[in-house]
């Protein structure tokens, strides 16, 4: 018997991009982490971004009228930053799905979560229902046997939060994410 391939609709997800310095700054690190922590998939450094909305698939029709919402309230937000100096993991503690890297809290971040589920909303989709952590996957899926002991602090970094982007999803492709729209923040 022949296996067909289905073609799927293109999944979509919005974030902050990160800039060359702090993606550079992340790939030394990840390489570090490489040496000590077992991941079966490294996140490429060109893929690395913090997620404000994963959409999944979506239509032509919903992201038109998601972008015109956003670009509707992303003016109010200017440019910020954030430091980056956390490092953790989700899932079980003995077999994570995630190693991140994460920022600390803060209010500006969260203001700009909230005004894109607002979008999200008034474009027709449901808010996300679980509380925004956010952060920037380095690594997935532990391939070990043993549960991991986080080792290694991150070095700090500061990520510039000034460009907002929809990302398309490339699974056969490294990278992986590409832009396919662009907000710049005020400065």
């Amino acid at each position: 018997m022949r296996m067909e391939r289905v073609c799927m609709e293109p999944h979509y997800f919005l974030a902050v991009s990160l800039t060359k310095p702090a993606r550079e700054h992340l790939a030394l690190q990840q390489e570090e982490w490489k040496k000590i922590y077992s991941f079966k998939k490294w996140t490429h450094p060109e893929d690395f971004h913090l997620t404000l909305s994963f959409l999944g698939s979506a239509d032509s029709s919903f992201l038109e009228q998601f972008k015109n919402r956003l670009q509707e309230k992303l003016p109010v937000y200017h440019s910020f930053e954030v430091v980056v100096r956390e490092v953790g993991t989700f899932g079980h503690s003995l077999k994570p799905r995630i190693l991140w890297a994460g920022p600390e809290a803060s209010d500006s971040l969260q203001q700009l979560y909230e005004g894109v589920q607002l979008s999200l909303e008034e474009a027709g989709r449901k808010r996300e229902n679980r509380p925004f952590r956010p952060h920037i996957t380095v690594a997935k899926k532990w391939d070990h046997q043993e549960s991991i002991t986080l080792k290694q602090d991150l070095l700090p970094f500061i990520l510039e939060v000034k460009d907002i982007v929809l990302y398309q999803i490339f699974p056969e492709k490294t990278p992986r994410y590409k832009g396919v729209w662009n907000y710049k923040l005020m400065s």
